[in-house]
Protein backbone atom coordinates (compact mmCIF):
# COMPACT_ATOMS: atom_id res chain seq x y z
CA UNK A 1 0.00 0.00 0.00
CA UNK A 2 1.87 3.59 -0.82
CA UNK A 3 0.24 6.30 0.89
CA UNK A 4 0.74 9.05 -0.84
CA UNK A 5 1.35 12.96 -0.20
CA UNK A 6 -2.59 13.32 -1.08
CA UNK A 7 -3.81 11.01 1.61
CA UNK A 8 -5.81 12.67 4.09
CA UNK A 9 -3.14 12.71 6.78
CA UNK A 10 -1.42 16.23 5.24
CA UNK A 11 -4.65 17.77 6.35
CA UNK A 12 -5.16 19.60 9.29
CA UNK A 13 -8.28 17.61 10.03
CA UNK A 14 -6.11 14.34 9.21
CA UNK A 15 -3.75 14.93 11.41
CA UNK A 16 -5.98 15.69 14.42
CA UNK A 17 -7.64 12.46 13.06
CA UNK A 18 -4.57 10.43 13.50
CA UNK A 19 -4.18 11.92 16.91
CA UNK A 20 -7.71 10.53 18.07
CA UNK A 21 -6.84 7.08 16.36
CA UNK A 22 -3.34 6.72 18.58
CA UNK A 23 -6.06 7.10 21.62
CA UNK A 24 -8.41 4.33 20.20
CA UNK A 25 -6.14 1.68 18.92
CA UNK A 26 -6.08 -0.44 22.44
CA UNK A 27 -8.73 0.94 23.83
CA UNK A 28 -12.05 -1.52 25.09
CA UNK A 29 -13.93 2.04 26.98
CA UNK A 30 -16.32 4.35 25.96
CA UNK A 31 -16.52 7.73 25.29
CA UNK A 32 -19.26 9.47 23.10
CA UNK A 33 -17.64 12.55 24.33
CA UNK A 34 -14.78 11.97 21.77
CA UNK A 35 -16.95 12.19 19.00
CA UNK A 36 -16.67 16.16 17.59
CA UNK A 37 -20.09 17.83 17.00
CA UNK A 38 -19.20 17.71 12.98
CA UNK A 39 -18.57 13.66 13.38
CA UNK A 40 -21.83 13.43 15.31
CA UNK A 41 -23.48 15.43 12.64
CA UNK A 42 -21.74 13.51 9.62
CA UNK A 43 -23.04 10.15 11.41
CA UNK A 44 -26.27 11.44 10.37
CA UNK A 45 -25.65 12.08 6.91
CA UNK A 46 -24.12 8.94 6.26
CA UNK A 47 -27.49 6.88 7.70
CA UNK A 48 -29.75 9.39 5.60
CA UNK A 49 -27.48 8.32 2.91
CA UNK A 50 -27.43 4.72 3.81
CA UNK A 51 -31.38 5.03 4.24
CA UNK A 52 -32.22 6.07 0.61
CA UNK A 53 -31.72 2.85 -0.58
CA UNK A 54 -31.44 0.47 2.84
CA UNK A 55 -33.56 1.11 5.43
CA UNK A 56 -33.22 -2.24 7.50
CA UNK A 57 -30.94 -1.40 10.83
CA UNK A 58 -29.52 -4.37 10.67
CA UNK A 59 -27.77 -4.04 7.26
CA UNK A 60 -26.86 -0.14 7.64
CA UNK A 61 -24.95 -1.40 11.00
CA UNK A 62 -23.16 -3.50 8.57
CA UNK A 63 -22.80 -1.06 5.88
CA UNK A 64 -21.43 1.43 8.47
CA UNK A 65 -19.21 -1.22 9.56
CA UNK A 66 -17.84 -2.48 6.31
CA UNK A 67 -17.39 0.79 4.70
CA UNK A 68 -15.98 2.56 7.83
CA UNK A 69 -13.40 -0.57 7.73
CA UNK A 70 -12.58 -0.35 3.76
CA UNK A 71 -11.88 3.25 4.16
CA UNK A 72 -9.14 3.06 6.97
CA UNK A 73 -7.86 0.74 4.47
CA UNK A 74 -7.21 2.70 1.71
CA UNK A 75 -7.61 6.20 2.85
CA UNK A 76 -5.85 6.15 6.35
CA UNK A 77 -9.34 7.14 8.23
CA UNK A 78 -12.35 6.35 9.06
CA UNK A 79 -15.76 7.51 7.45
CA UNK A 80 -17.35 7.99 11.04
CA UNK A 81 -15.51 8.26 14.08
CA UNK A 82 -17.80 5.63 15.62
CA UNK A 83 -16.81 2.98 17.62
CA UNK A 84 -17.81 -0.39 16.97
CA UNK A 85 -19.30 -3.21 19.69
CA UNK A 86 -19.03 -6.22 18.91
CA UNK A 87 -22.36 -8.14 19.94
CA UNK A 88 -24.14 -11.66 19.58
CA UNK A 89 -25.31 -10.11 15.86
CA UNK A 90 -21.85 -8.91 14.66
CA UNK A 91 -20.42 -5.07 14.83
CA UNK A 92 -22.56 -2.51 16.30
CA UNK A 93 -21.79 1.21 15.75
CA UNK A 94 -22.43 2.70 19.16
CA UNK A 95 -23.50 6.68 18.12
CA UNK A 96 -25.11 5.50 15.57
CA UNK A 97 -27.26 2.65 17.37
CA UNK A 98 -27.75 5.74 19.90
CA UNK A 99 -28.62 8.23 17.50
CA UNK A 100 -31.44 5.43 16.09
CA UNK A 101 -32.49 4.72 19.49
CA UNK A 102 -33.25 8.44 20.23
CA UNK A 103 -35.10 9.03 17.17
CA UNK A 104 -37.26 5.63 18.31
CA UNK A 105 -38.46 7.87 21.15
CA UNK A 106 -36.04 5.35 23.83
CA UNK A 107 -34.45 7.85 26.66
CA UNK A 108 -31.51 7.10 28.54
CA UNK A 109 -27.94 8.13 29.42
CA UNK A 110 -26.52 7.57 25.78
CA UNK A 111 -29.48 8.82 23.73
CA UNK A 112 -29.40 11.49 25.82
CA UNK A 113 -26.17 12.63 25.04
CA UNK A 114 -27.43 12.59 21.05
CA UNK A 115 -27.33 16.48 19.83
CA UNK A 116 -27.90 16.43 16.51
CA UNK A 117 -31.46 16.87 14.92
CA UNK A 118 -33.99 14.67 13.97
CA UNK A 119 -34.06 14.12 10.30
CA UNK A 120 -35.55 10.16 10.33
CA UNK A 121 -37.78 8.36 11.87
CA UNK A 122 -37.82 4.71 12.49
CA UNK A 123 -40.63 2.07 12.18
CA UNK A 124 -40.96 -0.64 14.78
CA UNK A 125 -37.59 0.16 16.10
CA UNK A 126 -35.47 -1.14 12.72
CA UNK A 127 -36.57 -0.02 9.85
CA UNK A 128 -35.47 3.62 8.85
CA UNK A 129 -37.27 6.69 7.36
CA UNK A 130 -35.59 8.97 6.38
CA UNK A 131 -36.89 12.53 6.12
CA UNK A 132 -34.23 14.65 4.48
CA UNK A 133 -31.92 14.53 1.86
CA UNK A 134 -28.61 13.73 3.75
CA UNK A 135 -26.26 16.85 3.64
CA UNK A 136 -23.56 15.79 0.97
CA UNK A 137 -20.98 18.42 1.90
CA UNK A 138 -20.04 16.16 5.17
CA UNK A 139 -19.40 13.06 3.06
CA UNK A 140 -16.12 13.29 0.87
CA UNK A 141 -15.53 11.92 -2.78
CA UNK A 142 -14.16 8.34 -0.95
CA UNK A 143 -16.55 8.36 1.75
CA UNK A 144 -19.01 8.18 -0.99
CA UNK A 145 -17.44 5.39 -2.74
CA UNK A 146 -16.80 3.19 0.23
CA UNK A 147 -20.59 3.92 1.49
CA UNK A 148 -21.37 2.92 -2.31
CA UNK A 149 -19.28 0.17 -2.21
CA UNK A 150 -20.73 -1.25 1.01
CA UNK A 151 -23.89 -0.46 0.58
CA UNK A 152 -23.97 -2.74 -3.25
CA UNK A 153 -22.08 -5.91 -1.69
CA UNK A 154 -23.98 -5.69 2.24
CA UNK A 155 -27.55 -3.82 1.31
CA UNK A 156 -29.50 -6.81 -0.30
CA UNK A 157 -28.42 -9.17 1.93
CA UNK A 158 -30.65 -11.28 4.05
CA UNK A 159 -29.57 -11.51 8.36
CA UNK A 160 -28.43 -15.30 7.46
CA UNK A 161 -26.25 -14.20 4.86
CA UNK A 162 -24.73 -11.11 6.81
CA UNK A 163 -24.46 -13.27 9.76
CA UNK A 164 -22.25 -16.02 7.65
CA UNK A 165 -19.79 -12.50 6.56
CA UNK A 166 -19.50 -11.11 9.88
CA UNK A 167 -18.63 -14.33 11.70
CA UNK A 168 -15.67 -14.77 9.38
CA UNK A 169 -14.50 -11.52 9.91
CA UNK A 170 -11.33 -11.28 12.25
CA UNK A 171 -11.48 -8.42 13.70
CA UNK A 172 -14.92 -9.58 15.01
CA UNK A 173 -13.47 -12.89 15.79
CA UNK A 174 -10.57 -11.06 17.90
CA UNK A 175 -12.92 -9.28 20.25
CA UNK A 176 -15.24 -10.81 22.91
CA UNK A 177 -19.19 -10.58 23.03
CA UNK A 178 -20.01 -7.09 24.59
CA UNK A 179 -16.76 -5.59 23.87
CA UNK A 180 -15.07 -3.17 21.21
CA UNK A 181 -13.61 -3.61 18.52
CA UNK A 182 -9.70 -2.13 18.37
CA UNK A 183 -8.55 -0.01 15.46
CA UNK A 184 -5.27 -2.58 15.85
CA UNK A 185 -7.77 -5.05 15.19
CA UNK A 186 -9.22 -3.62 12.18
CA UNK A 187 -6.19 -2.07 11.11
CA UNK A 188 -3.98 -5.18 10.46
CA UNK A 189 -6.85 -6.60 8.62
CA UNK A 190 -5.48 -5.15 5.72
CA UNK A 191 -3.14 -6.60 3.35
CA UNK A 192 -0.94 -4.45 4.19
CA UNK A 193 -2.15 -4.14 8.15
CA UNK A 194 1.58 -3.64 9.48
CA UNK A 195 1.99 -0.75 7.22
CA UNK A 196 -1.25 0.60 8.01
CA UNK A 197 -0.14 0.52 11.76
CA UNK A 198 2.67 2.03 11.24
CA UNK A 199 0.96 4.93 9.59
CA UNK A 200 -1.27 5.78 11.64
CA UNK A 201 1.44 5.94 14.75
CA UNK A 202 4.34 7.78 12.80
Amino acid sequence: MKLTNHIYRYTIAGMKLVGFIKKQIFSKGRDLKMLSAYHEQKINEAILYISQKVTNKFNIYKILYYADKEHLHKYGRFITEDKYKRMYDGPVPSYTDDLIKRNSGINNKFTKQVNVGVSFSVEKRKTIKPNDKPKMEYLSVSDIECLDEAISQYGNLSIPELDEIVKNDKPVQNTKVGHYISVKDLALDSKDGEELLEYLFS
